[in-house]
């Protein structure tokens, strides 16, 4: 017989486990009223069977081997392990909370096969004060019928040796072969004392009180079920991932995506375009963009590499767009400068995903892959599912980098036309990658427009200076003169010296 390998880690329980097929037995036993019915000959069998076993009906301890069973019990278990599903489901027969399970399905011995030998199943988020909770709470629901709706999901991650990633199941039980009684040795719970467990649900000791070690027995079997959910655990930690502000976060995003993608040589990179003049930006998550199609201080015009198709869809349409064949492609395009690129970096199949950043900027990120038809419109919507959290990053990274260079060009020029702006926001560009690169003593830009002809000799507003010193100076005035009548007010609560002085040197300055 066939065990899967528990982590032990439970010291003490609040109950007996016993192994007992008692409740199989009674569903098969009903074909016997009818000897008609088709499975009246093989219910017949099982209960010749049975009968040289009378121990699996009353029940074993948990650490009993069940190899000497198992002929009856591979029998028994073929109802509820259907030869046809062996191949599909993820699925055993387990004793809870003692962590002993056998008879696994052929696709779940196969995985515990490629997880290598020294693996052992454990359930994330569980330790023995945990798993005392959990018995507990078992226990309420099964014997006293109160139903706690909260409860901690289940989840293993079980690694493959033979591709070298991490898969994560949720582990799903079925209690209905399973029997709780309750022994002397525990106290009858009254309605008050189950309030009293809910008010204080993180007091073990309280729990301990009312659920004495080995208490209660526990009398059947389970039914575990996994379910293979990776894509959702991959694509809620990238939505992690970009919670953060750091420069780890598009590394991070990368390495997340190769295993959403099950591809180890996917490259990931991202451009940055304005969408007026499709001018290619710099970089938001780092100084510079990551790109597959324009190395880095690459600012060549996309409307020189992208065809009027990549253009007209992603740029202008933030859609996602893919090209499963390179070469099919650069037929189509007679060889453009995006196919050019592509190839002279090896890449087979290619995926656009723009987010919009703005009205002007969107983001664009870039998926590669060494082989044809990998990435592809089907597999396209994996990256749709992340997209809402980068967008949310970009933006919020693309207005951090606009205040610092807001902050940079207040700081060491003087007031600027809207026009001439982005002249300077080249400058301070410059500026802080010499301060991301830790050059010693970064120089900013002395800008100077050559050929400038005024249009105008003068075209300052006669007196706008005076007018503004003399509204500046009434401003002055009022708001200092709030501060003497908020002064005198606090002076009638508390009578100190420090609020005379104030108010002298408040109206002095007046």
């Amino acid at each position: 017989m066939e065990y899967v390998n528990f982590a032990q880690f439970a010291e003490e329980l609040p109950l007996q486990v016993k192994f007992s097929i008692s409740a199989l037995a009674d569903s098969i036993n009903q074909y016997l009223a009818d000897k008609d019915h088709p499975f009246y000959p093989a219910a017949l069998h099982i209960q010749r069977l049975l009968a040289e076993y009378p121990e699996l009906i009353e029940g074993v301890d948990a650490d009993t081997d069940l190899t000497p069973y198992s002929e009856v019990l591979e029998l028994l278990f073929s109802k509820l392990f259907p030869e046809q599903l062996q191949s599909n489901e993820i699925k055993s027969v387990v004793l809870p909370f003692v962590f002993r399970g056998f008879l696994p399905t052929k696709r779940f011995s196969t995985i515990l096969k490629n997880a290598g030998p020294d693996y052992q199943l454990q359930f994330d988020g569980f330790d023995s004060d945990r798993l005392y909770f959990f018995a507990c709470g078992f226990i309420l629901a099964k014997y006293y019928q109160v139903y706690i709706p909260a409860s901690l999901p289940m989840h293993i991650h079980i690694p493959d040796v033979n591709t070298g990633q991490m898969r994560y199941y949720r582990s799903m039980l079925n209690a209905d072969f399973i029997e709780i009684f309750k022994t002397d040795e525990a106290p009858e719970l009254t309605k008050e004392d189950i309030d009293e467990l809910l008010r204080d649900g993180e007091n073990i000791e309280l729990w301990k009180e009312k659920f004495p070690p080995q208490s209660y027995t526990f009398k059947g079997f389970a039914l575990m079920n996994l379910f293979d959910n990776t894509p959702d655990f991959l694509i809620a930690s990238i939505r992690d991932v970009f919670l953060r502000n750091d420069q780890d976060v598009f590394t991070e995003f990368q390495q997340s995506l190769s295993k959403l993608y099950q591809m180890e040589d996917l490259e990931v990179g991202y451009s940055v375009y304005n969408t007026k003049t499709f001018r290619q930006l710099e970089g938001l998550f780092t100084r510079q963009s990551q790109s597959l199609i324009f190395p880095t201080g690459d600012y060549v015009d996309p409307k020189d590499v992208f065809c009027d198709g990549v253009i007209s869809c992603v740029l202008k349409n933030t859609e996602i767009f893919a090209l499963s064949d390179i070469e099919h492609y650069g037929e189509r395009t007679n060889q453009n400068g995006l196919y050019q690129r592509l190839t002279a970096r090896g890449i087979k199949s290619f995926l656009f995903a723009p987010v919009r950043v703005n009205e002007d900027v969107i983001l664009v990120l870039e998926l590669g892959s060494p082989r044809k038809n990998q990435l592809n419109p089907l597999n396209s919507q994996l990256i749709k599912q992340v997209l809402p959290a980068v967008q949310v990053a970009s933006q919020r990274a693309f207005e951090e980098t606009g205040n610092r260079l807001e902050s940079t060009i207040q700081e060491h020029y003087t007031s600027i036309h809207p026009s001439v702006k982005w002249r300077f926001e080249e400058a301070a560009r410059a500026y802080h990658s010499q301060l991301t690169e830790g050059v010693e003593d970064p120089v900013l830009d002395e800008i100077v427009f050559d050929d400038v002809v005024p249009l105008y000799g003068q075209s300052d507003i006669k007196g706008s200076s005076t007018a503004r010193n003399a509204a500046i100076q009434a401003d002055l005035e009022l708001q200092l003169s709030l501060v003497v009548d908020t002064l005198e007010k606090v002076k009638k609560i508390r009578p100190l010296p420090i609020f005379e002085k104030l108010v002298f040197r408040v109206k002095q300055y007046i």
